[in-house]
């Protein structure tokens, strides 16, 4: 028997309610998108390949093993099939907040799930067990890790 649908909202008020939560591991994030700038640039990447590996990608563990494999030439397939097998967690996790997302429209789903990682499922998570049904949510949370964690370093800085 499967759980039943719920009446989840799409809100402002939801989206900044996850920005506000996640601001405090979005800052935590910094230090490591710092080290994946240092690793990235230790393989060979400019700072737009590893800007465009972090919009893309955007899933930290993955970004890291894809640089230890990082060669000339480079392995494609390898670092495909290795960062995809890390990263069907988040099948799974998706799967535990379908229902709060059953009854959005199929952009505002996959929209949020681009966003979604340990941290900002975590946290959606807890508001969700709490009594929390904006949907927004967990969006709010990723979009702050994703600007904390794929934000350039200024020059001299």
């Amino acid at each position: 028997m499967s759980e039943p649908e719920t009446d989840a909202t799409f809100t402002r008020g939801g989206l900044a309610l996850g920005f506000r939560r996640g601001l405090p591991l979005g800052l935590g994030s910094i230090a490591f998108g710092l080290l994946f700038g240092v690793l990235s640039k230790q393989a060979g990447l400019s700072l737009g390949e590893a800007c465009l590996m972090t919009a893309v990608v955007f899933a930290g563990s993955s970004q890291l093993v894809a640089l230890g494999m990082w060669g000339t030439p480079i392995p494609v397939l390898p670092i495909v099939a290795t960062t995809l097998l890390i990263n069907l967690r988040h099948v799974l996790m998706g799967l535990t907040l379908r229902r709060r997302y059953t009854r959005l429209p199929p952009a505002t789903v996959y929209g949020s799930y681009f966003f979604l990682t340990d941290e900002s499922w975590a946290l959606a998570s807890v508001e969700f067990e709490r009594g929390g049904h904006d949907a927004a949510f967990l969006p709010g949370v990723g979009i702050v890790l994703f600007v904390c964690w794929s934000a350039p370093p200024r020059p001299g800085g």
